[in-house]
């Protein structure tokens, strides 16, 4: 199931013996376009404390309750070390630290994590000029793979979101804060609609693949789990 990144940040995440905090942003792999950790506020619990969780410590999401549960339990939050930066990516699997600066910890810790914050508002080009700016993510809560950038396409196209999956992307600048694709205005203007209150099903992604003439990722991962399953003996 896919989830926005900005409705995610309203759900309550629960530790295994009690409520921890809020999600406040999501850091990703800029290259692998996974999500690496959670930034949880902790509220009254821990007042002006943030932690850093790894989305293997995650439960299913119940988007009922708006809650995500947690494996770990509060003492083990509460008492997590702090971390200097080489220590981040050791720590991915153990996440139950500290947060430090976002800004700080992505130029000086580990140049491949990037906050959903931070690049929202970045500037969409296409291969005809100017698209929207990045509006949000959507994430697939299997595997907590970013499947969607949202394009709020800005004057040129009023009051239109659109999505572009990052193999679709060629280019990101951090430093100009710009993504580039090469897909044109004609194609999104062509391409289906994104609606943020509607479930985004499977037929609404394959026409969305379809019309840009690439295969679904869905599909590429059943070939993959096909080959990976197929005999190599032969009857004879």
């Amino acid at each position: 199931m896919l989830h926005s990144v900005s409705e995610l940040e309203s759900y309550q995440v629960t530790a295994s013996d009690g409520s921890m905090g809020t999600i406040q942003d999501v850091y990703f792999d800029d290259h692998a376009w996974v999500v690496r950790y959670l930034i949880v506020d902790t509220g009254a619990w821990l007042p002006g404390r943030k932690v850093l969780l790894s989305p293997l410590s995650m439960g299913r999401i119940d988007a009922v309750r708006h809650n995500l549960p947690v494996s770990l339990d509060r003492d083990a939050i509460k008492n997590g070390p702090g971390i200097d930066a080489p220590y981040l990516e050791a720590q991915a699997e153990d996440a139950r630290v500290e947060a430090p600066a976002p800004r700080q910890r992505e130029q000086d810790d580990d140049p491949h994590l990037r906050s959903c914050h931070e690049v929202a508002e970045y500037h969409v080009h296409g291969s005809d000029g100017e698209l929207g700016r990045v509006e949000g993510f959507l994430v697939d809560e299997r595997g907590w793979i970013i499947r969607y950038l949202i394009v709020n396409t800005g004057h040129w196209w009023l009051g239109h979101q659109v999505l572009i999956a990052p193999e679709w992307i060629g280019e990101v600048s951090w430093p100009n804060q710009t993504v580039t694709t090469g897909l044109s205005r004609q194609q999104i203007r062509l391409s289906p609609p994104y609606h943020p209150g509607v479930p985004l099903e499977r037929d609404l992604e394959a026409g969305l693949y379809a019309h840009y003439g690439e295969t679904g990722y869905w599909a590429s991962a059943a070939a993959r789990c096909t080959r990976t399953i197929e005999p190599t003996w032969r009857s004879e």
